[in-house]
C-alpha cells in the first residue's frame, strides 16, 4: 500500500491530474525537476557519490557510491552525456513547469483574485533564479570559456541559499508535507481494521474509533475544549458527524434568530427579530 500510495500519490501526483491535466503537466515539470535537482545535488555535496578517472586513462570515469567503486564509462558515451546533465536536464524540466506556472497566473481571472506575492509569486521567482543561475553556469563553462564563471556562481549560491530558508515558510514546504501524507494511506487503513465511530445524533458509521480518539487528544493538547453537556451526560464534539454539524449549525443559527419553527412559511417570512443588545 505504501509503494502505491508513493506511486500514484507522490510521483504521479494523480489527485492533481482529476482537477486539471494543465496543472498536473506542470506540477509534475516543478516537482519532478526540483526532486531530479535535490536527489543529483546532496549526493555530490555531501560526497555520497563522487567520479574519479581511471589513472592510466584519463578518458574512463568511475562513480564511486558512499566510497564503493561502481560503474565506469567513457567521457564521450551517452552514459557520460546523460551523467554530467543532468542538473541541465532538471532546470529545462523545473523552466517548462515555471513557464506553465506563470502563464496561468497571469491568464487565470481566478488565480490573479485570490493570489499573493509572499505566497504564490516569490517562490516562483526563487525557483527560476536557482534554474536560471545553473544553466548560466553551464552556458559560461561550454561556451564561454569560463568568462564571469564566479560572478555567476556567487550569484547562484545566494539564489540556493535564498530558496533553502524559504522551504519552510510557503508552498515549497508541500515537498515535505507530502511525503508524510503517505502515511496516512496506513492509518487509514489501520483505523477500517478496527472499531468504528457511530454519531451521537443519528447513529450512522462516519468515522474510525481510532481516528476519533486521536483527534480528542490532539484538540485536547492544543488546548480547545469541545465537550459539552447534555440531558444524558458529557459529550465531545468529535462524536458528531459532520453532516449532523452542520445541522446543529443550522438549528443554532434559527434559535439565534428566534425564528418560528422551520416551515415553508417561515423560510420566506420570517418572524421580525427583536433589536439586538450587547
Amino acid at each position: 500500500m505504501l509503494a502505491k500510495s508513493l506511486a500514484i500519490n507522490f510521483a504521479a501526483q494523480d489527485f492533481i491530474r482529476r482537477r486539471s491535466v494543465y496543472r498536473w503537466i506542470m506540477h509534475l515539470c516543478l516537482s519532478g525537476g526540483c526532486t531530479l535537482a535535490f536527489a543529483i545535488t546532496f549526493p555530490l555535496v555531501f560526497g555520497w557519490v563522487h567520479f574519479e578517472s581511471f589513472a592510466d586513462d584519463a578518458q574512463r570515469y568511475r562513480a564511486f557510491v558512499f566510497g564503493f567503486a561502481t560503474a565506469s564509462f567513457d567521457v564521450h558515451s551517452a552514459t557520460a552525456f546523460v551523467a554530467f546533465n543532468l542538473l541541465n536536464f532538471s532546470a529545462i524540466l523545473v523552466t517548462v513547469g515555471l513557464t506553465m506556472a506563470a502563464l496561468h497566473r497571469v491568464t487565470d481571472a481566478g488565480e490573479r483574485a485570490t493570489q499573493k506575492f509572499a505566497e504564490d509569486i516569490l517562490p516562483l521567482l526563487l525557483i527560476f533564479a536557482v534554474t536560471a543561475t545553473g544553466l548560466m553556469l553551464t552556458v559560461s563553462y561550454k561556451f564561454l570559456a569560463g568568462e564571469g564563471h564566479s560572478a555567476i556562481a556567487v550569484a547562484h549560491l545566494l539564489s540556493v541559499l535564498g530558496l533553502l530558508g524559504y522551504i519552510p515558510f510557503g508552498k515549497l514546504f508541500h515537498m515535505f508535507q507530502r511525503a508524510c501524507s503517505l502515511c496516512v494511506s496506513l492509518y487509514k487503513r489501520a483505523g477500517e481494521s478496527g472499531a468504528r465511530a457511530s454519531c451521537v445524533r443519528c447513529g450512522e458509521d462516519f468515522a474510525s474509533a481510532m481516528h476519533v480518539a486521536d483527534l480528542k487528544i490532539v484538540l485536547d493538547q492544543l488546548g480547545f475544549d469541545y465537550r459539552f453537556a447534555t440531558p444524558h451526560g458529557e459529550l465531545h464534539y468529535q462524536d458528531v458527524c459532520p453532516p449532523c454539524r452542520r445541522r446543529l449549525l443550522a438549528l443554532s443559527q434559527e434559535r439565534s434568530l428566534e425564528r418560528s419553527p422551520c416551515t415553508a412559511f417561515s423560510l420566506y417570512w420570517p418572524r421580525p427579530r427583536p433589536a439586538m443588545t450587547k
